[in-house]
C-alpha cells in the first residue's frame, strides 16, 4: 500500500488532478473555494457548461467522523453550487471499508450517483497499478523515506549510503516538485551526466538527491562524492548499474586551487565513462558562475562542453507559485502551527503579505514555521502573519541563535569583517581583512581557513556570485551579506560588544570598514568607552591613505557621469565622514578633533597641487564655513581644485557655486576674468562644442552659466548647437540594439490562474479536519 504521508493538501490534490486526469482522459486544474463552493478540482469540456467537480480530503491520520463530518460540510456546499456539477467524486487519502464509503456516498448523494465516485486509499491503489506513468510523475508517492530506498540496495551500498538516504527522506515533505524535475530526469537518462547549475539557495542539491532516488528505484546504487573524483573511480563497477553525486564539484572559492593533481582530467575522463556506457549515471551541481568561471580556466572543460546545453541544467527563480507551495509545504508539515495560525493566512489573502514580501527565503520561512531552531510562541500564533511579517521585515532574530551557537570564531570574524565592507566586496579585499581580524583575534590561519570559513558560510550567512553586471571592469568572485538583515544584526551585536567591535577596529584595513564601525558605534544609546574611542581614532588615521574598495562617481555634464575606478582615495567624501563624528558629542569631539584639523589643513595643500575630488570640495566647504580653520586659504585653493572637473561647463557651474555661496572668495577682477574666459569659449563656436553633448540638458547648463556670468549668447549660435545636440540625440537613439522578438512583456503568463492556485493552496491548509 503506498503511502502519502509526505504529501501535503495541496500536493494531494494535484496527484488526484493527475491520476484521475489518466483515468478520464480528462484535464483537471486546482481551483479555489469559496464561500458557498465544494470544488478543488474542477474540468470543463468546450461547448459544455457543467464541469466535473472532483473533492480532495487529504485526511491520512484522520478518523472516520472526522471525514464524514467532513463530507456532511461539503453536501452542503454543494447544495449552492452553480452551476451544478456534470460528475461529482469524493476523494481521500484514508483507508475507507465497503461500509465506509456507501455512508459517505449517502451523505452527498443526489451528487454521488455511486459508491463508486466516493474513491478511498485502495481505490487509489488500483488506479496507480493501471497508471504506472502517474506514479513516476508524482516523486513524494514513490519515495517515502530513506528507510524504503535502502531496501532496494545491496547491504555494502546502505552503508556507504545511509546518511544520503535520511537527508533525503528529511527533505522530502517540504520538497515542491516543479516540472523541472522531469527535464531533468529526462536530460539525465538521455546524456548520463548532469550539471545541475543555479544561484545559491535554489535547491540544486535537494534537485540532484531526487534524482539519485528516482535511479535508486530503477536498480541504480547510490554514490555520494565526498572528497573528489578519484573516489568515484575508486567505486566505480563495471557493468552495474550505479550513480554518482558529485555535489558543489568545483568547490565554491579559489578555483585556481581547486582541481588538484589533473583532477580536471580525471573528471572528464569520469563523464566521458558515464556517457559512453549504458550502467552509469552521474550527477553534479554547481555555482552558476562558478562554472562559468570554471569553463574559462580549464580549457578541457570548455571543449567538453560542460557549459553547453548538452549537460547543463540551469535552475530559474523562485516563482509566486514556487514561494506559495515551499511555505504552504512548511506549514503543513509543521507540528507547531496551530489551525487558527493557518485560517488567519486566508483572511484577506494575508498570506501575499509572507510571499510577496521583498526578504522571503526559505530559511526565514523555516524559522517562522518553527522548523528550524525556533519554538513558537503562543502571542506568536495568536497573530501569526503580524509576527511572520515582523520577522521577515526584521529577519536580524533568526541570526542570532547560529551567530552564538553554530559558527565558531574563524566564522564570527569573517562576518565581522563582511559587516564593515562594501555589499559586494571581492575575495581578496575579504580575505585580508578576515586574516587581519584573526591575527588581532589569535585565531589560526592555517588550513587555508580563509576558504574553509568562506564554504561554511556560503548560503547561509552570506553569499557568493560571479561579477558578470560591472560594465566597467570583471572582479571575479564576490562576496556579500546573504541579506541586509545580517548586517543589521551584527550591527546591533557590535554596540553590545564593545570588545568585538575594538578588536574590528584593531584589524580595519581600508577606510570603509572604520567608516562603518564608526557610523555603527555612534548609534549607541550611550557613549562607547574612551578606550573604544581611542581605537577608533587610531583606526582612522591608519587607513585613511588606503586604496578606496568602491568605484568613485564624477558628473562631467548635469546627465552625464564617469567613474574613477577603484583604489581612488575620495579625501575629501573621508574628511566629511570624520567631521560627522566631531559632532555626536563631546567624547567624540574631544578625541577626533586634532587629527581633523591636521588631515584637513594636509588636504587644503593637495587642492593647491590640483588633486582633489570637485563634487565633494563644495560640500565639505560649507561644513567647515563655521569651524575654526583657515578658510580663506581653503577657498582660494578650492578655486584651482574646482578647474580639475572633467568638463569645462561643469567647471564653472562649480566655481559660480563657490562664488555664490562664499562672495567673498571671488574679487572683482578674478569674477570679470572667469566671464571672459567663458565667453571666449562660447564665441569659439558653439555648435562645434555642442558636438561632444548628448542630451538637452548639458546645453541648458551652458545657457544657466552664461546668465550667472552675465554672458549673452548669440541665438544663431544657440538654435544651431541645439540642432546639433538633437542629431547627436537622434543618432544615439539609433545606435541602441533592438530585440524584434522581444516585446518588452516578457514570457506569457496567466496571473489570473497562478493567483487561484495560490489561493486554492491556502484554503486548503485552512481547512479544518
Amino acid at each position: 500500500m503506498r503511502r502519502y504521508d509526505n504529501f501535503s493538501d495541496h500536493d494531494f490534490e494535484l496527484f488526484v488532478a493527475d491520476l484521475l486526469g489518466a483515468e478520464l482522459g480528462l484535464r483537471f486544474e486546482a481551483f479555489p473555494r469559496g464561500a458557498d463552493g465544494g470544488v478543488d478540482l474542477r474540468a470543463l469540456i468546450p461547448r459544455r457548461r457543467r464541469p466535473h467537480v472532483v473533492q480532495c480530503k487529504h485526511y491520512v491520520h484522520s478518523s472516520f467522523s472526522t471525514l464524514l463530518r467532513a463530507a456532511r460540510v461539503e453536501s452542503e456546499r454543494l447544495a449552492k453550487l452553480r452551476p451544478q456539477p456534470a460528475t461529482y467524486r469524493f476523494v481521500t487519502s484514508r483507508r475507507l471499508t465497503a461500509g465506509g464509503k456507501a455512508r459517505i456516498a449517502e451523505v452527498l448523494r443526489p451528487w454521488v450517483r455511486a459508491d463508486d465516485d466516493v474513491l478511498g486509499a485502495h481505490d487509489l491503489e488500483l488506479l496507480l497499478n493501471r497508471h504506472p506513468e502517474v506514479e513516476r510523475r508524482q516523486v513524494k508517492l514513490w519515495l517515502t523515506g530513506g528507510t524504503q530506498l535502502a531496501a532496494l540496495l545491496r547491504s555494502g551500498t546502505v552503508a556507504r549510503s545511509q546518511t544520503l538516504l535520511d537527508e533525503i527522506e528529511r527533505a522530502m515533505p517540504r520538497y515542491v516538485q516543479g516540472a523541472v524535475f522531469g527535464e531533468a530526469r529526462q536530460q539525465l537518462r538521455a546524456e548520463r551526466v548532469l550539471v545541475i547549475a543555479g544561484v545559491p539557495g535554489i535547491g540544486k542539491t535537494t534537485l540532484a538527491r531526487i534524482l539519485l532516488a528516482d535511479a535508486v528505484l530503477d536498480g541504480y546504487e547510490p554514490i555520494d562524492i565526498s572528497r573528489d573524483i578519484e573516489e568515484a573511480w575508486e567505486l566505480a563497477e563495471p557493468g552495474v548499474k550505479q550513480i554518482f553525486l558529485y555535489d558543489d564539484f568545483l568547490g565554491r572559492t579559489a578555483l585556481e586551487e581547486r582541481f588538484a593533481k589533473n583532477e580536471d582530467r580525471r573528471l572528464i575522463d569520469f563523464m566521458r565513462r558515464a556517457t559512453r556506457g549504458r550502467s552509469t549515471l552521474f550527477v553534479l551541481t554547481t555555482r552558476e558562475y562558478i562554472l562559468r568561471q570554471a569553463a574559462q580556466l580549464y580549457e578541457r572543460l570548455d571543449q567538453e562542453r560542460v557549459g553547453g546545453r548538452r549537460l547543463l541544467l540551469e535552475l530559474p527563480s523562485y516563482s509566486r507559485l514556487d514561494r506559495a507551495r515551499i511555505f504552504a509545504n512548511h506549514a503543513f508539515h509543521s507540528t507547531q502551527l496551530n489551525m487558527q495560525a493557518k485560517q488567519e493566512l486566508v483572511t484577506d489573502e494575508a498570506y501575499g503579505r509572507i510571499i510577496d514580501h521583498p526578504n522571503y527565503n526559505p530559511r526565514t520561512i523555516e524559522w517562522i514555521t518553527g522548523m528550524s531552531g525556533h519554538d513558537l510562541q503562543a502571542r506568536e500564533l495568536a497573530n501569526y502573519v503580524d509576527f511572520a511579517v515582523d520577522a521577515l521585515e526584521h529577519p536580524e532574530r533568526v541570526w542570532q541563535h547560529a551567530f552564538e551557537h553554530e559558527i565558531d570564531g574563524h566564522g564570527r570574524a569573517l562576518l565581522f569583517a563582511l559587516a564593515s565592507l562594501p555589499e559586494r566586496v571581492e575575495l581578496d579585499h575579504l580575505g585580508r581583512a578576515f586574516e587581519e581580524m584573526c591575527r588581532v583575534s589569535h585565531l589560526s590561519l592555517s588550513g587555508r581557513a580563509f576558504e574553509r570559513t568562506l564554504a561554511a558560510l556560503d548560503d547561509s550567512f552570506l553569499r557568493t556570485l560571479h561579477d558578470d553586471a560591472d560594465r566597467w571592469e570583471n572582479r571575479g568572485v564576490l562576496a556579500s551579506p546573504y541579506d541586509p538583515s545580517v548586517v543589521d544584526f551584527l550591527s546591533d551585536y557590535l554596540r553590545r560588544s564593545p570588545g568585538d567591535a575594538q578588536r574590528l577596529a584593531l584589524a580595519s584595513l581600508f577606510f570603509e570598514q572604520v567608516e562603518w564601525l564608526a557610523a555603527t558605534l555612534r548609534r549607541s544609546s550611550g557613549t562607547p568607552p574612551a578606550w573604544l574611542l581611542d581605537d577608533l581614532v587610531d583606526a582612522v588615521a591608519r587607513t585613511f591613505e588606503s586604496p578606496g574598495l568602491r568605484v568613485v562617481r564624477m558628473p562631467v555634464a548635469p546627465n552625464s557621469w564617469t567613474q574613477r575606478p577603484r583604489g581612488t582615495r575620495d579625501v575629501e567624501s573621508r574628511l566629511l565622514a570624520v567631521h560627522g563624528l566631531l559632532e555626536v558629542g563631546a567624547a567624540w569631539r574631544e578625541r577626533f578633533e586634532t587629527w581633523w584639523r591636521t588631515a584637513f589643513t594636509e588636504t587644503v595643500r593637495r587642492w593647491q597641487q590640483g588633486e582633489a575630488h570637485p563634487p565633494s570640495v563644495l560640500e565639505l566647504l560649507r561644513v567647515v564655513r563655521d569651524d575654526e580653520v583657515d578658510l580663506s586659504a581653503a577657498l582660494d585653493a578650492a578655486k584651482g581644485a574646482l578647474r580639475t572637473g572633467w568638463s569645462f561647463v561643469q567647471q564653472f557651474e562649480w566655481l559660480i557655486q563657490l562664488r555664490n555661496e562664499f562672495p567673498d572668495a571671488f574679487t572683482s577682477k578674478e569674477s570679470a576674468e572667469l566671464a571672459d574666459e567663458f565667453a571666449s569659449w562660447a564665441a569659439s563656436g558653439l555648435a562645434d562644442h555642442a558636438q561632444d553633448m548628448s542630451t538637452e540638458e548639458e546645453l541648458a547648463a551652458v545657457e544657466r552659466v552664461a546668465e550667472q556670468l552675465g554672458i549673452f549668447l548669440d541665438e544663431d549660435d544657440l538654435s544651431e548647437a541645439e540642432e546639433t545636440v538633437r542629431e547627436n540625440m537622434a543618432q544615439q537613439e539609433s545606435e541602441i540594439e533592438r530585440d524584434d522578438d522581444w516585446d518588452g512583456r516578457g514570457p506569457a503568463r496567466d496571473f489570473r490562474s497562478e493567483r487561484r492556485e495560490v489561493e486554492a493552496i491556502f484554503i486548503r491548509l485552512a481547512e479544518d479536519e
